[in-house]
C-alpha cells in the first residue's frame, strides 16, 4: 500500500484530523494511522523516538525491519504483509530498487 502524505497546509483546518501534539510530521503519521484505520505497520528500527512513540500510542501491531549498510530496508514477508510499509530515505540516500518494494 502506498500512502501519499498530505501537506501540512491541507490538514491544519481539516476537522478529520486530531491534533494531540503540535502540527508536525510525527503528528501527520498519527493522523494517517487513525484516518486510514491501519491495523499493522512495518517501520525501520532506525527511526527517531517520536515516531516510535506515536506508533506505540496508536495501539496497532508493528514490525520493525533492519537496514543494510547503505540504509536500504531489509524486508521479510512479515513486513510486506502489514497494512502499511513505512519507508524512509536516510541522510538523503535514495532507497535502492528492490523487487519486494516494487
Amino acid at each position: 500500500m502506498y500512502i501519499k502524505l498530505p501537506t501540512l497546509g491541507s490538514i491544519i483546518n481539516n476537522n478529520e484530523y486530531q491534533f494531540e501534539i503540535a502540527p508536525s510530521a510525527t503528528n501527520q503519521i498519527l493522523n494517517i494511522i487513525r484516518y486510514k484505520k491501519l491495523n499493522s505497520i512495518a517501520i525501520p528500527a532506525f527511526l527517531c523516538e517520536q515516531v516510535h512513540l506515536i506508533i506505540n500510542i496508536s495501539n496497532i501491531k508493528f514490525d520493525l525491519y533492519d537496514l543494510d549498510e547503505n540504509f536500504n530496508p531489509k524486508l521479510e514477508d512479515k513486513h510486506l504483509d502489514c497494512d502499511c510499509l513505512f519507508l524512509c530515505e536516510f541522510f538523503g540516500f535514495p532507497i535502492s530498487s528492490d523487487e519486494k518494494i516494487e
